[in-house]
């Protein structure tokens, strides 16, 4: 078993890192709890304490900075939490104890392609191929997976027993969630200019299906028929890189989403007109909360802008790799940067703590009732409790 945690404390400053508590775990013995103080500022502090891991992947000896990209999902009561590997399987645990519930297998594995609804876990795969599966054994619920042309990476949307899935081919699915049938599909031609790999998945909001494709459009259809409600270029005038591979994000009647190379908008959700840009390269995702939306750039920095105006309340560094998708729970903002994960102050920006696993922290992780979730790059899945 390899060390997989180490806990730094940090202090206020967000360019700098002063004296540092260890927490390592070492030899397969869990590390007792390592305490984290914030900082001057305030007086709230947090303490995490490994619990148990279990081990999804281990890759090759020869394998150049390996990465796993799946965010663990809770069932509804929390008490069961799953997770998924690239190297083809998805396990469900017992969130409090680590004891491994069932496991599945999926060809070709998963990136970010898990959803919990209820009893039922969707499980979409890079192979394209999407699954049912019962939270509490594992066992299959449709007769056979539907399979799409394409990859996916990240996690379906359901609604109005729908499920909706994004595509690397740039195109939009519409399934029966209760029997894996086909609805309907659309989707948008390809840029003709250099575009990103992988896409970032759709929302639903009421009867409307927001999806962004590679040629920079952001498009609302009805979810019911695909009808087409309108379509938004957020490309401007660039030519390469525009692809709207952000999640949207629905607050209200405002839709958030960014183009790579051009920046982030916020958009009218009844007719899709632009509100405000914020214009800035490399966005990857975003999430909203409180009236701030938290936007990940691929310039190793997070920004956090008012959700009315667009304008910047802070931004701070990260590291040297690229940041996830933020996490937004009661008693912080969480991130993943590729090297480890840092807890950060949502009201400021600066930085609380690290955590450290072997071989990094790509996918972002899970906060749920005192507990966090994770699956490092060396395919660790980790259960934590927050003290």
């Amino acid at each position: 078993m390899r060390t997989f945690l180490s806990l730094f404390l940090l202090v206020s400053s967000v360019a700098c890192v002063d004296d540092a508590v260890v927490m390592n775990l070492r030899g397969g013995a869990l590390a007792t709890a390592a305490q984290v103080s914030p900082g001057s500022s305030t007086d709230t502090s947090i303490r995490i304490q490994p619990r148990w891991q279990l081990v999804l992947s281990k890759p090759s000896a020869l394998a150049y900075r390996p990465e796993e990209h799946t965010q663990p999902a809770y069932n509804q009561s929390g008490e069961i939490v799953v997770a998924g590997s690239s190297a083809g399987v998805v396990v469900a645990a017992d969130a409090r104890s680590g004891k491994r519930l069932w496991i599945h297998e999926v060809p070709e594995g998963v990136s970010d392609g898990l959803l919990i609804q209820g009893n039922d876990v969707y499980v979409a795969g890079v192979s394209g191929a999407v699954f049912k599966l019962d939270v509490r054994t594992g066992s299959s619920l449709w007769e056979q997976p539907y399979v799409t042309p394409g990859s996916i990476t990240s996690a379906p949307v359901f609604a109005k027993n729908r499920l909706v899935v994004q595509t690397n081919e740039n195109r939009t699915y519409v399934i029966d969630a209760q029997n894996g049938s086909y609805l309907w599909d659309k989707g948008r031609p390809r840029a003709e200019g250099l575009s990103i790999s992988g896409e970032g998945g759709a929302a639903v909001a009421g009867d409307v299906v927001y999806a962004g494709y590679d040629d920079g459009v952001l498009m609302a259809m009805n979810l019911m028929d695909g009808s087409t409600l309108w379509s938004r270029s957020l490309s401007g005038d660039a030519l390469q890189f525009v692809d709207v591979d952000t999640r949207p994000v629905v607050v209200g009647d405002t839709v958030y989403a960014g183009s790579f190379s051009v920046g982030f908008f916020a958009v009218g959700r009844k007719h899709g007109n632009i509100r405000w840009a914020h214009r800035t390269e490399g966005v990857q995702s975003a999430t909203a909360r409180d009236g701030r939306v938290y936007v990940s750039l691929r310039s190793h920095e997070v920004r956090a802008l008012d959700a009315s105006t667009g304008d910047v309340l802070w931004r701070t560094r990260v590291g040297r790799l690229s940041p996830s998708r933020p996490v937004v729970s009661s008693n912080g903002l969480w991130v993943a940067t590729g090297d480890g994960v840092l807890w950060l102050d949502p009201n400021d920006g600066n930085i609380r703590a690290r955590i450290s696993p072997d071989d990094g922290q790509t996918a972002p992780i899970a906060v749920r009732d005192g507990w966090i979730h994770m699956v490092t790059n060396f395919g660790a899945f980790v259960g934590a409790r927050l003290l």
